[in-house]
């Protein structure tokens, strides 16, 4: 199978990672996603990243930091979180394991899909990526795989795809997802800065 990915490193979009260089070595951080949760049958796969070094539980210092007194509280909801090990990114590389992956990809939105009498036709930056694909799986945000679908046969599907930005979740329309924007900050500071108990 072949993946190809808007990011320009490595796959990941969201539970992706980044390698800080700093003065006394590498610190690996976390662009969006810092935790996940999982149930059934994706927590067994879990289980096994986890014997593999590939996630561990975190199950210290997590919590909300209160921005105006700067009081730091502790999630006590007993939930079973994980993270990625180093950080979010290597689940993307362990699923990536196989896969013909290509970054820094954009399928265009006007006119990246084609439906052919054979199969698929994909196009980004005006040139066609690779030969005729025989099925094509698109996972993106609701708002450009409405776009890439608009002209396929498959209208009712297309439809469930319609979205919408909005500075927040608010209420939402009966007719379309609404996507909200992140905006991710990252900064180091020496040990003993942040609140007692606090991990990051």
């Amino acid at each position: 199978p072949t993946v190809f990915d808007t990011g320009r490193l490595a796959p990941g979009g969201r539970a992706s990672s980044r390698a800080l260089q700093l003065p006394n070595g590498e610190l690996v951080v976390d662009h969006a996603a810092q935790f996940f949760t999982a149930t059934g049958d994706f927590r067994e796969q879990v289980l096994t990243w986890e014997i593999e070094g590939i996630v561990r539980r975190w199950e210290e210092g997590l919590g909300e930091l209160d921005a105006s007194t700067g009081a730091f509280r502790a999630y006590s909801d007993g939930a079973e979180r994980w993270i990625g090990q180093p950080g979010m990114g290597a689940i993307a590389h362990a699923l990536a394991q196989g896969l013909d992956v290509r970054q820094d990809v954009w399928v265009s939105p006007q006119g990246g899909l084609e439906r052919t009498a054979t199969g698929w036709t994909l196009r980004a930056s005006g040139r066609v990526l690779g030969p005729e694909f025989g099925a094509v799986a698109i996972a993106h945000n609701g708002k450009c795989a409405e776009r890439i679908t608009q002209r396929q046969p498959a209208q009712t599907v297309q439809r469930l795809l319609r979205a919408r930005f909005a500075p927040t979740v608010g209420e939402r329309p009966a007719d379309r997802l609404v996507l909200n924007s992140i905006y991710s900050l990252t900064f180091v500071v020496p040990a003993g800065i942040m609140p007692s108990g606090m991990s990051g």
